[in-house]
This record gives C-alpha cells, structure tokens and sequence, in this order.
C-alpha cells in the first residue's frame, strides 16, 4: 500500500511519516534480485552471457508487451507477452507478402500498438479488472 502512494503522491506518504527512502531501497533491492536471477537463468537456457542479446530490439519489445497487458499488472504483463509473441506466427499466414517484409511489417504493428495504448489506453488491455 505504501509502494502505490509513493508511485502516486511521494510527498503525501512522507506527510504522514513514513520513510520513502527506505521502501524505495527496498524495492530496488527485489527488484534487482529478481534480475539478477532472471539474468542467471537466461544465461543458462542460452549458455552463454554477451550484451548483445538484449538490442534495442529485444528492450522495445519488452516495453510493448508491459504497455499493452497493462504496467505493474502481472496478469497483464503475462497477457501481453503471450499476445504479442504469438501476433508474427499468426501474420506469417498472411498471403502475397515475401518474407523480408515480414519484420518490417511486425515492427510498424508494434509502433502502432504502443502509440495506440498510450494515447487511448494507457492502464492496458488489463486495465483496473487486473489489480
């Protein structure tokens, strides 16, 4: 409950005296745990560690998938990578395009998706139904 009032009013919760330093520390502390075991874990499932696996590509998709299921929403976060994974596989039946188009083609519905949540739905396609 403290987390959602520093996200949303950082001087009101230091109002009635909690310490915001110390939650926000906190939650960089989990936050970068888990990373760091997600870091390990891939790096097992790949075998081999190089900055190069995360482009700029691979981070902008991340960033979708969060945009579109729905940010600090597990459910949503779950929705959007399932979706937008499975979106290229379904457009790949998609008669009279070559396949050099396709990536261009998945990089412009991308753009389109997130310009569209964040103007027009910017809680996701979860929205309030997920918390």
């Amino acid at each position: 409950m403290v987390l959602k009032g520093i996200k949303d009013d950082e001087i009101a919760v230091k109002s009635v005296g909690k310490p915001v330093t110390a939650y926000k520390i906190v939650s960089f502390m989990i936050a970068a745990g888990l990373a760091a075991v997600a870091g390990g874990l891939i790096s097992v499932y790949i075998s081999y560690i190089s900055p190069g696996y995360f482009d700029l590509h691979t981070s902008i998709f991340i960033l979708i998938c969060l945009i579109f299921g729905g940010m600090g929403i597990i459910r949503g976060a779950i929705l959007g990578t399932v979706v937008l994974t499975a979106l290229p596989e379904l457009l790949r039946f998609i008669p009279y395009l070559p396949s050099t188009m396709m990536g261009g083609i998945r990089d412009l519905i991308y753009a389109t998706i997130l310009i569209f949540f964040m103007l027009y739905r910017p809680q996701g396609i979860v929205g309030n139904a997920g918390r």
